[in-house]
């Protein structure tokens, strides 16, 4: 059964941006980014990819930067290795700006090393983690 899902409109902004610009401005370490120098922001919205790493991708937010918090994280260490890595991986091929690890987490295993290997099919990528214990201005 198909469903109509009212999607909203999304303030649109298409800017480019420089890739440690974009990370100090929130004040974010930079944990991981492939040779791509930018990125470029269409909307100023964030999405939690909760749905995707659980697998259910039909209605993924792919122009938003992505944040993975406490549940998300949770989530993934809580996974089998093989489980995780799926879950890693059907996220990392999408073409996401970037992906943000807050609250100061770690990334769960495996994690880097899918999205070096994941990451240089596509060029705006990049792992990021806040400098600071809470990231309260977008999670």
């Amino acid at each position: 059964m198909k469903i109509n899902v009212n999607t909203g409109i999304e303030e649109t902004s298409g800017e480019i941006i420089a890739l440690r610009d974009f990370a100090n401005l929130l004040k974010l370490k930079i944990i991981y980014m492939n040779t791509a120098r930018q990125i470029t922001l269409q909307t100023v919205s964030v999405n939690r990819p909760g749905l995707i790493l659980s697998g259910f991708d039909d209605y993924f937010a792919r122009s938003r930067v992505q944040v993975l918090g406490n549940a998300e994280m949770y989530y993934l260490y809580q996974m089998t290795d093989e489980n995780r890595r799926a879950a890693l991986k059907k996220l990392f091929k999408t073409e996401v700006p970037c992906i943000i690890i807050s609250r100061g987490l770690e990334p769960c295993k495996d994690m880097l090393d899918l999205a070096k290997s994941t990451i240089r099919r596509f060029c705006n990528r990049m792992r990021l983690r806040r400098k600071s214990s809470t990231i309260s201005s977008i999670s």
